[in-house]
């Protein structure tokens, strides 16, 4: 059968012994991927996607109690059930096609078994929430606004101070709620410093520190890879893969003027974009760009 991508066919089962499934059934073996598949590109990501998804794939193997033989029916079984699952589809008159259907039907069965447990989960939630006397609404909270002070441009008190005389109300962290500040609330993040927390829905995308690179609209889990590698003033880092420019404008600001930022990134496009990014964030001073690919 044949592998259908989004945007590529790729034949899986070929003759020789460089297939799919053979790099598949190495890797699960120990084998290293990358050099399995150095001149492969296409079959490293079908790969990389299998193993990504390797514990449910097993699942799914084992709650349709699908017999597996010996060598390489492992990793055949598992692309099988990704495709089924994941993928596109599969070319009308490729061989297998007769085992493939009778696996989709096992698919479909567990896939409803987890729906309808899932169901009864959901149901039985509520009446506990509804016979408790509850009577807060169901809706999921909404996750406030987070916008960084970018401390190349301008000091933290500052841009608060500014944001009090637009009338802001700076709340204390112990305040903190997980759907965020009441409206005209903001407060400083316990674990990012330079953060702002700022009411679900507020709209900043033409406030003028915005423009001017003062605040930039980052969220917080972005946030967190920089503030977890906290690089001293002065020091070199590399973003392996930086665009479009947030956790990289946020290393310049850590290591300073002093420091050097090199942010490579493959596609030109999205090159130009970290370009104007890091203008607008006054870091194109301590970021040198390199269009091309980290791994190669």
């Amino acid at each position: 059968w044949t592998w259908v991508g989004a945007d590529h066919e790729i034949d899986i089962w070929m003759s020789d012994t460089n297939t799919v499934a053979d790099i598949l059934g190495k890797v699960l073996e120990g084998a290293s991927l990358k050099s399995l598949c150095h001149a492969n590109r296409k079959a490293y990501a079908i790969v990389s996607q299998v193993l990504k998804r390797l514990p449910l794939l097993k699942r799914a193997l084992a709650a349709c109690q699908w017999e597996i033989g010996a060598g390489n029916e492992l990793a055949e079984a598992l692309l099988l059930v990704h495709e089924l699952l994941f993928g596109v589809g599969v070319r009308k008159n490729t061989p297998g096609k007769e085992s493939m259907r009778k696996l989709r039907v096992l698919l479909i069965h567990w896939q409803a078994s987890l729906l309808k447990r899932s169901r009864a989960r959901t149901n039985m939630a509520t009446f506990s929430h509804t016979s408790s006397g509850s009577t807060a609404s169901t809706e999921p909270p909404r996750l406030p606004r987070y916008a960084r002070v970018n401390t190349l441009v301008a000091r933290i008190e500052h841009v608060i101070a500014s944001l009090r005389l637009e009338g802001f109300s700076i709340l204390r962290s112990e305040a903190c709620r997980f759907d965020g500040p009441p409206a005209a609330g903001l407060w400083r993040d316990k674990h990012i410093f330079s953060l702002l927390v700022l009411p679900a829905g507020c709209e900043l995308h033409g406030h003028a520190m915005v423009a001017s690179g003062a605040l930039i609209l980052q969220d917080k889990a972005s946030c967190f890879p920089p503030a977890a590698l906290n690089p001293a003033t002065g020091a070199s880092c590399v973003d392996c893969c930086a665009a479009p420019g947030n956790k990289t404008t946020q290393l310049a600001s850590l290591v300073g003027a002093s420091g050097r930022v090199l942010a490579i990134e493959r596609d030109a496009q999205r090159a130009q974009t970290l370009g104007r990014r890091l203008k607008q964030a006054m870091a194109q001073r301590i970021v040198s760009v390199h269009e091309g690919d980290f791994l190669s």
